[in-house]
């Protein structure tokens, strides 16, 4: 994967539309939206104890986590990753997580995804 882009072009929603195409076996269905929008979405429609609502905020903390920490690093280190180290650190921040809870382990597990 190329690198995302320069620091002066940094946006995170650029960045969010990047590490969505990483994501090649989540069953996308929605377009990405803008951070208030997936805010609001996450508000009405994420808010269950299903699991796929709990994979759904996990991932979505760990993604706003690691792009604000690029931003960081591209700012203040002026150091840069490509989207898939960045894609990488979210999916073993969601493994790591859903491990310590049996039913969410096991559902990540059928996603047979790990890099």
């Amino acid at each position: 994967m190329t690198e995302i882009m320069d620091a002066d072009d940094f946006t995170i929603k650029s960045m969010c539309k990047k590490l969505r195409g990483d994501f090649i076996k989540v069953p996308w269905r929605r377009n990405t939206a803008g951070w208030t929008e997936e805010i609001d979405w996450a508000i009405s429609h994420a808010t269950r104890k299903a699991i796929q609502d709990e994979v759904y905020r996990m991932t979505l903390a760990a993604a706003i986590y690691y792009v604000w920490q690029e931003r960081n690093y591209r700012i203040f280190q002026k150091k840069e990753r490509t989207t898939k180290m960045i894609t990488r650190s979210i999916i073993r921040e969601i493994h790591c997580r859903s491990s310590m809870q049996l039913k969410l382990a096991e559902f990540i597990r059928n996603f047979n995804y790990y890099p």
